[in-house]
């Protein structure tokens, strides 16, 4: 049969039940000829196609091996410097240890260093004791213990949550404070060795000594004076108060000299940028929403009788204040003046200066979008909705839902001492590589939060609460530093209160401005420990006064 003899001539070329299909036709001689011809050109093709495939992925594997020979450590992905080959060969006979983690410091304004700590070190070999210095931003056993002033700000270097990291020349990474905000930043490309070299199975009476040196990331310089610094932390300390803060100003160019900080929750707690009840602090942000409504003038009377006659509000002032103008309520923090200007403004009066001077925002200075510090939280001035006049009453005096932190109120100060004009707080300049600048942080630019009329009727009341005998402040009146405060008293629902002094100095020339807080003490704690801080601060100012020239 036909189908038969086609199988029998193509047998050499396709297998039998690939024919299948022609062995159920008639096919002519011819084409049986031409077909078996198209059969082994496409077998022919097919075998070409793979063989060329081989050669192509042989090519390519010793290539890449060729590469790997020639330049060991190339990828798609840049190593860390204990990853190259050579390197790691290298280490494995080598007793090396980390003189220096390659993390860049955190810097005072004036190049000291704020972090880290650097140790002076023996290593001993069969030649002798070799001196050499050893940096870390880590301490040895786990937790550091710099008593550097503001290392809390600095932050903590541990281990990440996540080890090993293949992108780190060593495992540690920032978990707090600018180490953590400016980590990517800090980090080195290599860390630095020194070691002795031994060579298995040969004996020596020497050793090989052998170092090397590392490649830092840059450090991070701040706006902290070491002088500002110590004198806060030291006020602090004296006081004993569990948990406080304070910070200080430069009013010309709204850098942070000084935020110190005390907690009881731990040694990176940042209280200095966590929102608490500010009490009559707020009463400046009320005051200036009497001036900026046009609803009250500074010569506005009231009277106070120690008792709030507002429909619906149950409160005591904490003294009678009689007769006073809206300026002498500032001064003498009468709770039933402002309460009465809160409610007359209203809660539309009250958010819109608040929000003129930025209170839900951190008040901090910051990069690509984000704080400078992750911890700095925004303040809080309602929670909820209504415009009752017991909502509007305790919130024109700092109670209710009313949040701040020690830095907004400082800032706050600062903003009234400026005329009115708002800028967030600096607190980083620059990244330095070997002392020279390699990148500025610039600051945020400036707006104008209050009008001047506003905040110098705002100051006025401030400096009166110092130069007033009724003044709540008028125990500093005595300091050779005149200054314009405002101190506030909050009630917490335990009993006891949040004390809070805010201002500047001097107060005809402002240079300074500050904030003091001390948290959840009692009353007669929360009083003396604010005025004594505030003492110590002015105190310290008066160094910067010019002296006077004898003979």
């Amino acid at each position: 049969m036909q189908s038969d003899d086609l199988a029998s001539q193509c047998h050499h070329v396709w297998p039998r039940r690939a024919l299948l299909p022609c062995m159920k036709q008639e096919i002519a001689g011819d084409t049986t000829e031409r077909l078996c011809e198209d059969v082994d050109l496409m077998q022919r093709r097919r075998i070409l196609g793979i063989w060329t495939l081989i050669t192509v992925l042989m090519a390519v594997l010793v290539g890449r091996l060729f590469l790997l020979t020639l330049i060991p450590d190339t990828g798609p992905r840049p190593l860390r410097w204990q990853d190259h080959i050579r390197v790691r060969a290298q280490m494995e006979h080598l007793r090396g240890i980390v003189t220096d983690d390659a993390r860049g410091r955190i810097l005072y304004r004036n190049g000291q260093p704020l972090s880290g700590q650097t140790k002076h070190v023996q290593l001993t070999t069969l030649n002798g004791s070799f001196p050499y210095v050893s940096h870390t931003e880590r301490s040895y056993d786990g937790s550091y213990k710099s008593t550097r002033p503001g290392v809390e700000i600095a932050g903590e270097v541990g281990l990440p949550d996540e080890w090993p990291t293949p992108d780190r020349v060593i495992a540690e990474q920032g978990r707090s404070g600018l180490e953590a905000s400016f980590d990517r930043l800090l980090r080195g490309q290599r860390p630095g060795y020194i070691g002795v070299e031994r060579h298995p199975g040969i004996e020596s009476h020497t050793d090989e000594m052998f170092q090397v040196a590392p490649k830092p990331g840059p450090d991070l310089r701040t706006t902290l004076d070491p002088f500002w610094e110590e004198t806060a932390e030291q006020a602090l300390a004296n006081a004993r108060v569990p948990l406080g803060a304070v910070v200080i100003l430069d009013v010309k160019t709204n850098e942070a000299l000084a935020l110190a900080n005390r907690s009881t929750s731990g040694t990176w707690d940042l209280p200095v940028v966590r929102p608490a009840v500010p009490g009559s602090v707020m009463k400046l942000v009320t005051a200036a929403a009497a001036f900026e409504s046009y609803r009250f003038t500074p010569d506005a009377v009231f009277y106070c009788d120690g008792v709030s006659h507002l429909p619906g509000v149950n409160m005591h002032c904490w003294t009678v204040h009689g007769k006073e103008t809206l300026t002498d309520a500032i001064a003498r923090s009468c709770d039933v003046a402002l309460s009465i200007v809160g409610t007359r403004v209203g809660r539309v009066g009250l958010e819109t200066v608040w929000d003129k001077l930025h209170l839900s925002e951190t008040g901090l200075q910051s990069v690509k979008g984000h704080p400078v510090l992750e911890e700095a939280q925004g303040g809080t001035l309602f929670r909820r909705t209504g415009n009752d006049n017991g909502l509007l009453a305790n919130t024109s005096i700092g109670q209710e839902d009313v949040r701040i932190s020690p830095l907004q109120a400082a800032n706050l100060a600062s903003t009234i001492a400026q005329n009115g004009t708002y800028r967030d707080v600096q607190l980083v300049l620059d990244a330095e590589m070997n002392h020279r600048t390699a990148r500025w942080f610039e600051q945020n630019g400036s707006e104008r939060a209050l009008s001047p009329f506003t905040a110098r009727k705002i100051a006025a009341g401030m400096q009166e609460a110092v130069t007033d005998p009724s003044g709540t402040a008028h125990d500093l009146a005595s300091l050779p530093v005149s200054a314009a405060v405002k101190t506030g008293t909050a009630e917490l629902p335990t009993g006891r209160v949040n004390g809070w002094m805010i201002g500047f100095a001097p107060a005809a020339n402002p240079q300074i401005a500050f904030s003091i807080y001390v948290g959840d003490v009692p009353s007669q704690t929360a009083h003396t420990s604010v005025h004594e801080m505030a003492k110590a601060v002015l105190t310290a100012y008066r160094q910067f006064l010019s002296q006077p020239v004898i003979g």
